[in-house]
Formats: C-alpha cells, sequence, structure tokens
C-alpha cells in the first residue's frame, strides 16, 4: 500500500493543538490567580475559566486528529498495512479525510475513538453512562452520527467527482463508506444494521480485502484516479 499523507497539514495544525491547549492552561491558571485577589475579580475569575476550557477543548480536538501519536490516520495505516501497491491511502488531501483507492473502488473512513460500549438501536448512537467517561469527558469527542458523518464524506467525493470526471467515469466508481472505531476495548453492540458498515479498526483489512474479490475498478479509470489525487 502506497501513503499519501498532507504533512505540512498535519504539522500546522499539530502545532495549533499545542498552542491552543497551552494557551488554555494559562487562562486557567491565571483565573485560579484571580480567585485569591478578592471577590472584585470573581467575573475575571468566571471568564477565564470559560475561556481556557474553550481553548483547551480546541487544542483536545487537534491533538487528537494532528499532534498526538499515534494519531488516526497512523491508525489506519499501521491495519491496513499488508495490502498491495495497488491500494493507495490519502490522509487530509482530498474533501474526505481518509481515503483509500484500489481495485475495488474508494473507501471513504470515519474514524472515532471512543472506548468501551457502543451501541446502535433504532437508528440512533449512544454510550451507556458510566461514571469513569467523567474522567475523560474532556479527552474524548462527542459519537454523534457515525453513520451521517460516513454519508456525508462519501457525498463529498462524489461532488468531488462530478467536477473533475466525466458523468461516465463518475458513475463508474464504486465508494463506500466506512465507520471504524479506534479504541482496542471498543465494543460495537449493533442492534440494528446502519447503512453503512461499521466495524473495529482491528477487522478492517479484511474487510477491504473481501471487497476487492467482488466488482472491479477499470485499471485505467484507477490510474486517472490517482493522478487526480496526486496531481
Amino acid at each position: 500500500m502506497q501513503i499519501h499523507l498532507h504533512e505540512k497539514k498535519i504539522a500546522r495544525r499539530g502545532k495549533i493543538g499545542r498552542y491552543a491547549s497551552t494557551a488554555g492552561l494559562i487562562v486557567l491558571v491565571g483565573g485560579m490567580v484571580a480567585t485569591f485577589r478578592g471577590p472584585q475579580y470573581v467575573w475575571v475569575s468566571f471568564g477565564c475559566l470559560l475561556i481556557g476550557l474553550i481553548a483547551s477543548q480546541v487544542g483536545t480536538y487537534y491533538m487528537r486528529r494532528w499532534g498526538r501519536s499515534p494519531r488516526p490516520d497512523e491508525m489506519l495505516t499501521k491495519n491496513l498495512k499488508g495490502l498491495d501497491k495497488r491500494y493507495h491511502f490519502y490522509g487530509w488531501l482530498l474533501p474526505a479525510d481518509y481515503v483509500l483507492l484500489g481495485p475495488a473502488g474508494l473507501f471513504v473512513f470515519v474514524t472515532k475513538g471512543q472506548a468501551g460500549e457502543v451501541e446502535y438501536r433504532n437508528g440512533r448512537w449512544r454510550q451507556p453512562f458510566r461514571w469513569t467517561r467523567l474522567l475523560t469527558v474532556f479527552a474524548q469527542e462527542g459519537l454523534g452520527n457515525p453513520e451521517r458523518d460516513a454519508v456525508d464524506q462519501v457525498a463529498r467525493m462524489e461532488r468531488f467527482f462530478a467536477e473533475h470526471l466525466t458523468e461516465e467515469e463518475a458513475d463508474a466508481v464504486p465508494v463506500q463508506g466506512v465507520v471504524t472505531f479506534l479504541a482496542a476495548d471498543a465494543q460495537l453492540n449493533l442492534d440494528d444494521e446502519p447503512a453503512v458498515p461499521v466495524m473495529p479498526v482491528k477487522k478492517l483489512k479484511e474487510y477491504v480485502r473481501g471487497r476487492g474479490k467482488g466488482e472491479k475498478l477499470p485499471a485505467e479509470l484507477r490510474r486517472k484516479l490517482e493522478g487526480l489525487f496526486e496531481g
């Protein structure tokens, strides 16, 4: 498998995450100092608390994706290792965040970092409440709707193809959204079948190889996509 990353974007956003996290900590400390200077500084303290928490959340968001190893793209490529050279992985270079181009078409990956139990029932995603989650409430992104996220990312790529390919070529590119959970201890309880495949990251390569045995993307079109993605 060949790996293509937007290294400058990753470095730049990782730096933003570090700066925001540091700034948030400094502002929080400033707010703590203000509380000891007397009741007249109570609003200063509250303001610092609010600004510090926002900055820390922004920093955590950026660090999780671009500044802290293993990053989601690193975990994806690690678990896809062993695919042959016909496969090309693209991180932060295309309208969708993580894209794998191969003989069977295009895979668009949506990653989630939730650990523990994750449920999908009656079209709704949720994590059962656990007291231990309070310890990571500021360090973990919300679950949201992974199914909808995948559909949105696929739509981005389809719009991209509509702009850069002929209608016939765009229709010939199979695009598959996949939701993958990165945490080793993620427990997926799917009572219903989501509109897109959902799996732990350790099963991703097996799924991709299985799909590769089905419908093939014409080699000429695949090479054209490689040139388009890397141009």
